[in-house]
């Protein structure tokens, strides 16, 4: 049986296709295929940039996830600690307040007086560190 020139180019390819295909299924495919995760998951994880693959994907999820949740915690502890702060000193400036201001109704223009110093002592207050940064930049 004599077959002709392109049969045999024909049955070539499909063996060597066969064969590829069966060297490539042995494969872990998983780690062929890069994962563009966003460049701050990758600072998060330690991972250095570009060389997630999807192989790698689950394990750099998980980290991932309990790194958000343990910092998630952290800062509403934070938040939770500087909110009942917030309140004690907002509850001894108004105290302070409302007793200052009592105080001065039995004096003449006590009032007045009340409204001047309150307004002079809130010029005098130092500006936060942050608002002083930004004029800085500016």
């Amino acid at each position: 049986m004599k077959l002709n020139t392109r049969s045999k180019y024909i049955f070539c390819s499909l063996l060597l296709s066969i064969v590829a295909l069966a060297m490539i299924q042995g494969c872990n495919l998983r780690s062929w295929v890069k994962v563009n995760a966003p460049k701050d998951v990758m600072v998060a994880v330690d991972l250095p940039e570009g060389s997630l693959t999807l192989d790698q994907a689950d394990a750099v999820f998980e980290d991932w996830s309990n790194f958000v949740t343990k910092n998630t915690k952290q800062f509403q502890v934070a938040m939770d600690d500087a909110n009942a702060r917030y309140e004690v000193l907002n509850q001894w400036l108004s105290v302070g307040l409302s007793l200052a201001q009592t105080g001065t109704d039995g004096i003449p223009y006590g009032g007045l007086i009340f409204a001047a110093l309150t307004g002079a002592a809130g010029v005098m207050v130092p500006q936060p560190k942050v608002f002083k940064r930004k004029e800085k930049d500016t």
